[in-house]
């Protein structure tokens, strides 16, 4: 289901696909890295963690956190191009941990801020969660399900029609859209709290919603890295590293005795 036939070469393979047997940019990793484990996780995750304290929370929740933050840090401090590998595997795991935290942590909040008892709220609300994360993994297998020659040369011309019809549009780089999020994301914030500021419940439920809506996230993240994994398991001639150009070993931004596996 996940080999690309052999027949094809690379121009001609949709670039939805090509996406998943491609690393993050080398100039995003840190970045990027950053944002999702020190703001997206922490930030949001480490007060609620921890107010009101309850251990079975912490002995369940702490260990793997502290991991992704140790090994989120040995990312940030190692050189950008020898953890390409390790960018993918830290994303899909950060992805699993962080999906599976925050729903824990809305029912945390459910159960002792709002005050919610009856248990058919919480088997709603992780049924819900758990339809919804099958239903993302059944869309992004169903996307790479027909990998035959014909079937990529067809998805390929519709895609040359697509861009022939939009035009050219200049696309986001991932550093604009981290940076779009922070920008909109505590704007959005601040006019929720102003709204409901006075209402303790109310901004107990507001949170409860941001967490759900974290968990989906997240859920989406797991799967999308995880199934890029096993895409580039299965096609490891179609698996290109970046490597750095001659002008970085002249300028010393990388040491010429690097060894990027």
């Amino acid at each position: 289901m996940l080999k690309i036939d052999e027949r094809l070469k690379w121009k001609e393979i949709p670039k939805y696909i090509t996406e998943q047997l491609g690393f993050v940019d080398i100039f995003n990793i840190r970045f990027g890295i950053a944002t999702f484990v020190f703001l997206m996780i922490d930030f949001f995750m480490v007060i609620p963690l921890f107010i009101p304290l309850v251990p079975a929370y912490l002995y369940i929740l702490l260990p793997p956190l502290v991991i992704i933050n140790l090994w989120g840090i040995w990312i940030l401090v190692r050189n950008p191009y020898s953890v390409q590998y390790e960018v993918i595997l830290i994303m899909a795991a950060m992805g699993i941990f962080a999906s599976a935290a925050y729903l824990v942590l809305a029912h945390k909040m459910a159960y002792y801020y709002v005050g919610v008892r009856g248990w058919s709220y919480y088997a709603i609300v992780t049924l819900l969660y758990v339809l919804t994360t099958f239903w993302i993994l059944h869309y992004c297998i169903s996307r790479f399900k027909d990998l035959s020659y014909e079937a990529m040369v067809k998805m390929k011309n519709e895609e040359r029609k697509r861009d022939r019809g939009k035009g050219k549009i200049r696309a986001m780089n991932h550093a604009d859209k981290y940076i779009a999020i922070l920008l909109y994301v505590p704007g959005i914030g601040y006019l929720i709290v102003q709204i409901v500021k006075y209402n303790e419940t109310g901004v107990a439920f507001t949170l409860i919603i941001c967490f759900l809506s974290f968990a989906f996230l997240f859920s989406y993240i797991a799967i999308k890295f995880t199934h890029r994994i096993f895409m580039m398991k299965a096609n490891p001639q179609r698996v290109h590293l970046r490597t750095p150009g001659k002008s970085m070993y002249k300028n010393g931004l990388v040491k010429r005795d690097l060894k990027i596996k």
